[in-house]
């Protein structure tokens, strides 16, 4: 089993946070060996902030690097379960949630990214 720690990855995020901030969403997706780390903010209000639009892109960078490298890791030491897109949202409650997708079928990205969004960004926006 894999193991992830998600105190890790909150604590990478945490300096680039707003602070109405109510839901952290992250996505990573590996392609052979490289990935694709993102995340978006929603705010009290709703909005929805990509990570590359905060004001502090070299604290962003930094922690998207720093995750990177978590999840780097964690595949090698369990190459046995490699994911191919992980989905992380934490809460201002201080819940999370993961869920990983083990299928190959991510040739059409653009696709499976705005798919991704609906379900991980926008469903709770779309009940109030």
């Amino acid at each position: 089993m894999m193991e992830i720690n998600y105190q890790e990855i909150y604590d990478c995020i945490e300096p680039t946070l707003t602070s109405d901030w109510k839901k952290i969403s992250l996505y990573c997706a590996f392609w052979g060996t490289s990935c694709e780390t993102k995340y978006y903010i929603t705010t009290q209000t709703g909005e929805v902030i990509d990570c590359l639009q905060l004001p502090e892109f070299d604290a962003v960078f930094e922690a998207i690097s720093a995750i990177n490298q978590l999840f780097f890791d964690s595949r090698k030491d369990n190459e046995s379960a490699l994911w191919f897109v992980i989905s992380i949202v934490i809460d201002n409650t201080g819940s999370f949630s993961s869920h990983f997708d083990y299928s190959n079928d991510l040739n059409e990205q653009e696709d499976y990214f705005d798919l991704w969004k609906k379900q991980y960004i926008y469903e709770d926006n779309n009940n109030g």
